[in-house]
């Protein structure tokens, strides 16, 4: 068993041979086990040489996140509580501010007018579980760090990047209805979405997607959930928010009131997990989807997660196709106080109403553009997205039923 240290090692330090000894053992758990595996060489001399000062700074920069490393331990400093302490895969004071959504927005708006064109790749990741949302979120970043250009922002824009989806929110919040220990790990796979360019420099990362397969893993051991638990809590959280809904809704006036009470009658009858999949399409696809602007090849590339299909999913460039308001209410709310109803319920259910009434006011704009130049809007494409549209609101069971007349 190792022993505490008695003075300092590294750079100008006391470089006893015990505590220089002492500190290997550490030092080759991390580079073996932990955030320095595979960044350096495990030390074999016993002693305080250069590789044993490179290592201490190395580690000082990857996992205690020192900007500027003194390369040395001593007995009560915060490197040696570090090193002594549990190995992990990611670094300690993981930075949690992220760059805001808005940027990112700006980012595909440029490359929609660009025409960019963009191919697709995977990766594995070994997450550790936090339930504080933020660190989660940053060490899924640094985990991403040799995919994504980290920049010298300390990760502030991958780490908002790894957000911008929902994905991780969504993933977080369903292992908070049953929660692994803290500290042990979830597996994730990553899905990176890269600008298409001859020069690799602008072969940039638009956006990640994200999915868990339904179990955990503690110590490299493979463990199932209860599954049959995990849907149950999830199916009462579930209860409980459209409960909440129901309640909000009434204090809504006018049209988006009677509108919004429908949405939810719908969610309560079809239940959990129906009601957490009920969907809207995005008012800015749908825009330039039926717009005479819009050509075939560029329909063609928003709907290619479907390829071409109806109804449509994925990633259309201006916004993802589907909107999905209580799979928002989950992601954000489940791992809340539900014997009070949170405030923050109400403006995703009004921003449903008016995405769908958006919507709506664009395609009664088009047709009213194209009926003026002597056009039709009901050719093609856009005429089958609006015979669609139609057929949602015959769906008794679709959020699209509530605006049935």
């Amino acid at each position: 068993m190792a022993r505490g240290l008695t003075a300092s090692v590294g750079w100008g330090g006391a470089n006893r041979l015990h505590d220089a000894a002492n500190v290997q053992v550490f030092l080759n758990d991390w580079i073996q086990n932990g955030a320095l595996k595979g960044r350096v060489p495990a030390l074999t001399s016993g002693k305080c040489d250069g590789a044993m000062i490179e290592a201490i700074g190395t580690f000082q920069k990857a996992v205690v996140s020192f900007r500027n490393p003194d390369y040395r331990i001593d007995p009560n400093g915060r490197t040696w509580a570090v090193l002594s302490g549990p190995v992990t895969t990611t670094p300690q004071n993981l930075r949690t501010v992220q760059t805001a959504r808005k940027v990112y927005e700006k980012r595909m708006r440029a490359a929609m007018r660009r025409g960019d064109k963009y191919v697709g790749s995977s990766g594995d990741l070994r997450i550790e579980f936090d339930s504080n949302f933020d660190i989660f979120v940053a060490r899924v970043a640094y985990a991403l760090r040799h995919m994504i250009i980290y920049r010298t922002d300390d990760g502030k824009f991958a780490r908002g990047l790894v957000r911008a989806s929902g994905d991780l929110e969504t993933i977080h919040n369903a292992y908070l209805a049953s929660p692994p220990p803290q500290g042990s790990g979830i597996r994730l796979i990553a899905y990176l979405y890269r600008r298409r360019d001859p020069a690799a420099a602008n072969r940039w990362v638009m956006s990640i997607r994200f999915r868990a397969p339904d179990w955990v893993f503690d110590e490299g051991d493979i463990v199932e959930p209860d599954s049959g638990r995990v849907e149950a809590g999830r199916a009462k959280i579930m209860a409980k928010l459209v409960g909440c809904a129901a309640v909000i809704a009434d204090d809504i006036q006018g049209d988006a009131g009677d509108r919004i009470r429908k949405m939810v009658e719908i969610a309560d009858r079809v239940g959990y997990p129906r009601n957490v999949e009920l969907w809207l399409y995005n008012p800015d696809p749908v825009r330039e989807f039926i717009s005479w602007r819009t050509d075939n090849e560029r329909r063609r590339l928003m709907t290619s997660a479907t390829h071409g299909k109806l109804p449509f999913d994925g990633y259309a460039f201006p916004g993802e196709w589907r909107i999905k308001p209580f799979e928002t209410m989950f992601r954000r709310f489940a791992s809340h106080d539900l014997n009070s109803c949170a405030p923050g319920i109400r403006p995703i259910l009004i921003n449903a109403y008016e995405n769908i009434a958006r919507s709506y006011k664009h395609i009664q704009k088009e047709l009213d553009s194209t009926s003026l130049g002597g056009g039709t809007l009901h050719k093609g494409a856009p005429e089958a997205f609006l015979k669609h549209l139609n057929d949602l609101q015959n769906d008794p069971d679709h959020i699209y039923s509530a605006w049935k007349s």
